[in-house]
């Protein structure tokens, strides 16, 4: 006898993060705790970028000002390793995240 699973129309959450994208993640994941080290003072819940005034311009400028630059960014280096190919995704993933969330915020108004 044959298990079953209903889980068709669901979400692939471990075959994308963990099958097609484990080296990109890893990078974007080392870029936001470069960040989070860099900010610690103000980042203890790890959230500091949610709180950012006019969020929803400032990431658009500093993914465009990364996709300029390639390779590490140097002055980042005291708080990780991290390279402007990832900083681009991260700041891309922080401005979605702002919007999705200030969305979810209105619909529950």
């Amino acid at each position: 006898m044959e298990g079953v699973k209903r889980d068709n129309g669901k979400l692939p959450y471990y075959t994308v993060l963990f099958k097609q994208f484990p080296l990109a993640l890893r990078a974007v994941i080392e870029c936001s705790v470069a960040g989070h080290n860099k900010y610690h003072e103000t980042d203890k819940d790890w959230q500091n970028f949610s709180r950012l005034e006019n969020a929803d311009t400032r990431y658009k400028d500093a993914s465009l000002r990364h996709m300029a630059e390639t390779g590490i960014i140097e002055d980042m280096i005291e708080y990780g390793e991290m390279t402007h190919e990832a900083a681009v995704v991260w700041n891309l993933l922080a401005d979605l995240e702002v919007k999705l969330r200030n969305d979810l915020h209105t619909k529950k108004g």
